[in-house]
């Protein structure tokens, strides 16, 4: 049974190589120099696998790729059979399935993202996280891993959240909770802060109140939870890909491969 696996970083490569340990017979498109273009994805393709995002600007998401390809040829590739898969592909026929919307895809991610978060926070300051001041934004799958592994490095928490049953969540989780109007104040006290919103909660005026050698990282995709985005802030998507491809590329894997069995797609 022939699967593409097609645009995306070094995760995808980790899923191309479960595929084929599967009994899969994989062929890897725009995933670097000796893999094929999408033109070359044959017509009796069983599946094809998009990466997470699987476009942006209507091109396929191909970093490791030297050429940008248009996802919506990408789509009618292979026969009227053939399912794709990609993170955050709509569904807007039976042939369309978005692996990223499992809540187990989701949990794993914000594991991976989390654990990034802490690389990050480890490496960019010179202070320990032991006894630092961290601010955590948000408290959904993201934030409340990210919180617990802060505490557990001996880090002070405060994490601020719109709804009392989350706030609530943190504070038996031994974290200090906050509401979203006492920002300023949690801001202005943190040596780390972390955003996992992904929508504007700080304003300029509460960013402001950061200390000078505070470490901000958002964690959320576009437009993130900054009105005013400061100089020195670290943008931080992909952060799986980024530092944990392998685990990554074994996430995309197991999301998809019970739904190709379930729609018959077996080696």
């Amino acid at each position: 049974m022939k699967i593409a696996v097609a645009g995306g970083d070094e995760r995808m490569l980790t899923t191309a190589s479960r595929l084929e340990a599967a009994g899969y017979e994989c062929i890897r498109i725009a995933l670097g120099k000796e893999s094929l273009p999408p033109e070359e994805i044959p017509e009796d393709v069983a599946a094809v696998i998009l990466p997470l995002p699987y476009a942006k600007g209507g091109r396929l998401c191909s970093p490791m790729s030297d050429k940008q390809y248009d996802v919506g040829e990408i789509l009618k590739a292979g026969n009227k059979s053939t399912v794709f898969f990609g993170g955050g592909l709509p569904s807007e026929c039976e042939n369309y399935v978005d692996y990223s919307a499992s809540e187990s895809f989701r949990l794993k991610n914000a594991v991976a993202t989390a654990e990034g978060a802490i690389l990050l926070a480890l490496s960019g300051r010179k202070r320990t996280l032991f006894k630092s001041s961290a601010l955590v934004i948000g408290y959904g799958r993201i934030g409340a891993y990210l919180t617990r592994l802060l505490l557990a490095f001996g880090a002070k928490v405060t994490v601020a959240a719109r709804r009392e049953e989350s706030r609530l969540l943190a504070e038996l989780g031994s974290a200090t909770p906050v509401p979203i109007d006492s920002l300023p104040d949690a801001v202005a006290d943190a040596d780390l802060i972390f955003n996992t919103v992904p929508y504007p909660l700080v304003s300029g005026d509460a960013l402001s109140k950061a200390k000078n050698d505070a470490l901000i990282i958002e964690l959320a995709s576009p437009p993130g939870g900054f009105e005013s985005p400061c100089e020195g802030m670290i943008k931080a998507s992909g952060l799986p890909g980024r530092f944990f491809p392998t685990s990554a590329g074994d996430t995309v894997f197991e999301a998809i491969y019970p739904i190709l069995c379930e729609r018959g797609i077996t080696p």
